[in-house]
């Protein structure tokens, strides 16, 4: 029985293992593993780099089993496992618990812990692993815990093994999985980073769609632009144009807005500052679009002025703010039409919230002094008709209930209103 091994450690460089490798093998199954490594390396996308890498391993080692073990954070699990059956390789992706049923866990941790490799022929002879609970139920006759190591960092541990009718793994056969194993290492890291930053441009495109922003980039000396996919939603250009331009920006800027906004980017490229205005977009089938720039001014490493920010679609803010505009038109139109006034008054405080402008007007009050406090209100009512209005708001506010009063003013200049006032409570949290 061999036991665990220290040839083709974790300080081995990929020179080293090509070159131990090379003179292990035959010129011929040299070739096999380089092409094999190549194999791998050519993958980018981490599903198939996985399939192509056990499909690779598990031929070359003529196994009937694999498992791919990757290390994420502090945590170990099974990535994939393969099968040999007639002479095909099946390949399953999935992440999973390791479980003593899945494979020798005394190995696994061993391999992981030294970063060594540690072989076994006919595992089911002497007893160094004759605890191990797989090794007693599965009797497997030899199998490989291959570390794949990048840079000192342990990236997984591959799994080989044969059946007990089968021989152990040759020196030859060791050196080519080694160089394999590294060639994975740097392929998986590769294909890790790639995916997150799939990942993070796909949020970020979410994002942006998500909150109608997109990002560009501007470089003032060359006129490069940059532009994010939704950037080029909100222009309402074909993510297809190859070349985006400051002309083609200015094409879709409302001509009554054009000579504003070339003012503005003419003074801050001038000064060197920041781009923060808002101006609308008109677009081919005439609809119109409010949008929202802003960038800071920064300089590229070889001193040129340069701007990266955002575009924001404010369409729907600007459009909620006229509506509201409007309706708060109508509204002062309809109070003064009807000699009707709004308010709110706040019983914990004391403090009026707010009155309308019809409301100023029918209590005799300037809007242009502001809001004026409660007391100077209550002042304004006739002394016999305090009492009345004192008792109906101290009821309502006691009970929390609806309350209706008729009183009288006397302005300032002796002029007397009859007022009808009707309140509504309304309960906070």
């Amino acid at each position: 029985m061999k036991g665990t091994e220290s040839s083709g450690g974790m300080t081995e460089s990929r020179l080293e293992s090509a070159d131990f490798a090379a003179s292990t093998m035959g010129p011929k199954d040299f070739e096999r593993v380089l092409r094999a490594s190549q194999a791998i390396s050519s993958e980018i996308m981490l599903p198939k780099l996985i399939e192509t890498l056990m499909r690779v391993v598990v031929e070359h080692a003529e196994a009937e089993r694999g498992l791919l073990i990757l290390v994420r954070g502090e945590e170990a699990r099974i990535e994939a496992d393969a099968l040999t059956g007639h002479g095909v390789v099946k390949v399953t992706l999935g992440q999973r618990v390791i479980t003593p049923l899945e494979l020798p866990t005394c190995a696994l941790e061993d391999a992981m812990r030294t970063r060594q490799r540690v072989v076994l022929d006919n595992a089911t002879a002497g007893d160094l692993y004759l605890n191990d609970e797989y090794v007693r139920e599965k009797r497997p006759g030899a199998f490989l815990c291959l570390p794949m190591v990048q840079q000192t960092r342990l990236a997984g541990v591959l799994y080989l093994e044969r059946s007990l009718t089968a021989s152990g793994f040759t020196s030859g056969e060791i050196a080519g999985l080694e160089m394999l194993a590294s060639q994975a290492a740097i392929s998986l890291q590769q294909a890790r980073q790639y995916f997150e930053l799939q990942r993070s441009e796909a949020f970020l495109a979410q994002g942006q769609s998500l909150g109608h922003t997109g990002s560009f980039g501007w470089k003032v000396s060359s006129g490069n632009v940059y532009w994010s996919e939704e950037t080029y939603k909100i222009f309402g250009y074909a993510r297809e144009i190859e070349t985006t331009t400051l002309e083609m920006v200015f094409e879709r800027i409302h001509p009554d807005d054009r000579d504003q906004v070339q003012r503005r980017i003419d003074r801050a490229v001038r000064e060197k500052a920041s781009i923060d205005f808002e101006h609308r977009l008109l677009l081919p089938d005439g609809s119109v679009k409010y949008v929202h720039v802003s960038a800071p001014a920064s300089e590229t490493p070889d001193g040129k002025l340069e701007y990266v920010g955002a575009l924001t679609d404010v369409t729907a803010a600007r459009q909620a703010e006229a509506t509201l505009r409007e309706s708060e038109a109508y509204l002062a139109e309809a109070q003064r039409l009807s000699h009707t006034g709004s308010w709110a008054w706040n019983p914990v405080t004391g403090e009026n919230r707010d009155w309308s402008e019809e409301c100023f007007h029918l209590l005799g009050f300037d809007p242009a002094e502001g809001m004026p406090r409660f007391e100077a209100y209550v002042q304004r009512i006739h002394p016999e008709d305090r009492s009345i209005f004192d008792e109906e708001l101290t009821r309502a506010t006691r009970q929390r209930d609806e309350f209706a009063v008729d009183y009288r003013i006397v302005h300032p200049n002796g002029d007397i209103r009859y007022i009808h006032s009707i309140g509504h409570p309304v309960v906070g949290a």
